[in-house]
């Protein structure tokens, strides 16, 4: 989440890969939100 350069959401199983304070689980149903926002999500090629 602090990542501003490259803002990438990761798949809840690979949460262990992100430092502690930027954890943040995001349910699918959201997930839209945030690609508004510029995020990415890992696995997609949709940009």
């Amino acid at each position: 989440m602090s990542s501003k350069e490259h803002p990438i959401l990761l798949k809840p199983t690979e949460y262990f890969t992100a430092a502690y304070e930027d954890r943040l689980f995001v349910d699918e149903i959201y997930l839209h939100l945030f690609k508004q926002k510029g995020y990415l999500v890992q696995g997609e090629n949709d940009q």
